[in-house]
């Protein structure tokens, strides 16, 4: 069940991400307001979904793992994912000081869960 929501949260959680950054692609201030622009695009009523799905999800995590490993391990996992998704599918650049951050973030959390 906790592997379940793990994946579940971060499924949500990447998904909101992604939806956000898409949606607010095509954003450029002047034109609208940022609040108007936001609540036209469909992209921002799904984020808004995942999110409130991720925050159950959350919430049910935190009935089985401590907060101090599963917030640092989620965050870290999200950040990972996020980073290759973004690499891979939006041609973000990933430098070499990301992929540090990133080892070193999971590498805390490796040291939280010990």
């Amino acid at each position: 069940m906790t592997l379940f929501l793990i994946v579940a949260y971060l499924i949500l959680n990447v998904i909101a991400n992604l939806c956000i950054r898409s949606g607010m692609s095509s954003f450029r201030p002047g034109r609208i307001g940022v609040l108007a622009y936001m609540a036209g695009t469909w992209r921002m009523y799904a984020a808004l979904l995942c999110y409130g799905g991720s925050f159950v999800t959350y919430s049910l995590l935190l009935t089985k793992i401590n907060l101090c490993i599963v917030y640092p391990f989620i965050i870290g996992l999200i950040s990972l994912v996020l980073a290759g998704i973004s690499a891979l599918f939006l041609k973000e650049r990933l430098t070499v000081s990301h992929i540090v951050g990133i080892v070193l973030v999971m590498a805390g959390v490796v040291c939280l869960g010990a």
